[in-house]
């Protein structure tokens, strides 16, 4: 079971499905492996991942204005120059060694499944998704992970609790507000021993019941129909109960 922290938002409700695009290289990894790919955050392709705001980073003339009206401050040599250095060391420079220390599994939160998802996260013809329940996939995560939704802002209005790391970690952009992204994310410092399989610089290794994990598989709609035979051959070769079935979303109305 992940461990609850406040920065991580719960959906409303706990049995919502939980959907996961892969091309059939990864599921097949997946499933071999018992396991899940946590992606280090500033290997996921969006610069922006773990970053902080521009209203953030305006922050600085603010912060020094307040030092400058501290009499006590005011009293220490080159004291302006010091309290700039102490800011950009905690709000510029300190989140992009977090970068490097987050390791993130994300997912998609929807009832039905998504075109827009198959499209953008698959090579369509010879992918697949799993489908899961956010209860299900909460309770076999380990000890060592957080989950919650992720919280899309403005990047260039908004800001967040910078006082919490985690909070860096939680926010997007909302031009990915489409994606209504679950996440689930380790947090492992080099210093200390990491319970995980370390893949060279890129991620974790996090064994997981895939089999409990794992309700239905779809075979992407734009697939040829060998597609479903081999993965339903998969399944059945790695214990999977979960049945695999054809997408629907290019289905036609059938009234």
């Amino acid at each position: 079971m992940f461990s609850a922290h406040p920065v991580f938002k719960q959906p409303a409700d706990n049995s919502i499905s939980v959907w996961r695009y892969m091309d059939l290289s990864k599921f097949i990894w997946m499933i071999q492996s018992n396991a899940l790919f946590f992606c280090r955050s500033d290997r996921m392709g969006d610069p922006f991942e773990g970053h902080y705001t521009k209203a953030i980073a305006d922050q600085e003339e603010e912060y020094v204005r307040t030092l400058q009206s501290n009499t006590v401050f005011q009293a220490i040599p080159n004291s302006v120059n010091i309290g700039r250095e102490v800011w950009r060391q905690n709000m510029i420079e300190l989140p992009k060694k977090l970068k490097e220390r987050y390791f993130v599994s994300c997912w998609h939160m929807n009832e039905e499944e998504s075109p827009a998802m198959w499209k953008l996260y698959t090579s369509q013809n010879e992918s697949i998704c799993i489908r899961s329940k956010y209860e299900t996939f909460a309770r076999l995560l380990p000890a060592e992970s957080m989950l919650g939704c992720v919280k899309y802002i403005d990047y260039r209005q908004d800001r967040f609790d910078t006082t919490e790391m985690l909070s860096y970690i939680v926010h997007k952009r909302k031009s990915f507000e489409h994606e209504r992204e679950i996440r689930a994310v380790i947090y492992y410092d080099e210093a200390e021993a990491c319970p995980f399989e370390r893949v060279g610089e890129n991620g974790l290794v996090v064994r997981i019941n895939v089999a409990a994990l794992i309700e239905e598989i779809f075979v992407s709609p734009t697939s040829q129909p060998p597609l479903l035979e081999v993965v339903a051959g998969l399944a059945e070769k790695y214990g999977l109960n979960a049945p695999v079935l054809e997408s629907r979303v290019n289905e036609g109305p059938a009234w």
